[in-house]
């Protein structure tokens, strides 16, 4: 079986239903699908979508955190890959492409909750070695920072905060 096309594009209105469909799939709930369709009405959202052979087969967020100091931060966050698609590479693809994007964009750091084995991959960090934390009780691997400008995190402590629609998933 030859390998998939995969393109990697921005999200436009006519993904809605698909994007929200992958969404719930994913997950098996639809928390995070309405989590994402209120994250858009943000402007500095970013989704990025991959498509396979012409299907969603996976996205990827960032949205704004908040913080004490100057920085510009963004939250990676939900990320999904259609469940028939896992396994295939669309995850790094869409993290390398968000990656790149946010920095392009002067994103200074950017932080997630997720899989300590998969993130550190990508060079992300546990934030606790920088003193910095979430206001959820998680475990201290999983969640993670990867500074995308070096120096950037330089004197930033204490919490960092994802926007409110967080708090409703």
């Amino acid at each position: 079986m030859p390998a998939p096309e995969i393109i990697l594009r921005g999200v436009q209105p006519a993904d809605a239903a698909a994007l929200h469909a992958l969404l719930v799939q994913a997950f098996g709930r639809e928390s995070e699908a309405l989590l994402v369709e209120r994250l858009q009405a943000y402007p500095d959202t970013v989704v990025l979508l991959a498509e396979a052979d012409g299907e969603l087969a996976g996205c990827v967020v960032f949205s704004a955190v908040s913080h004490a100091g100057s920085q510009r931060l963004a939250g990676l966050g939900p990320m999904a890959i259609a469940p028939f698609w896992q396994g295939q590479g669309i995850g790094t693809l869409l993290l390398q492409r968000g990656l790149a994007d946010c920095t392009a964009a002067g994103i200074d750091a950017v932080v997630v909750l997720g899989h300590p084995d998969f993130y550190r991959r990508f060079g992300f960090r546990p934030a606790q070695e920088r003193g910095l934390h979430c206001k959820w009780v998680v475990p201290e691997d999983a969640f993670m920072v990867l500074e995308l400008r070096r120096g950037a995190l330089a004197g930033l402590r204490g919490q960092l905060g994802y926007r409110p629609e967080f708090d409703e998933v």
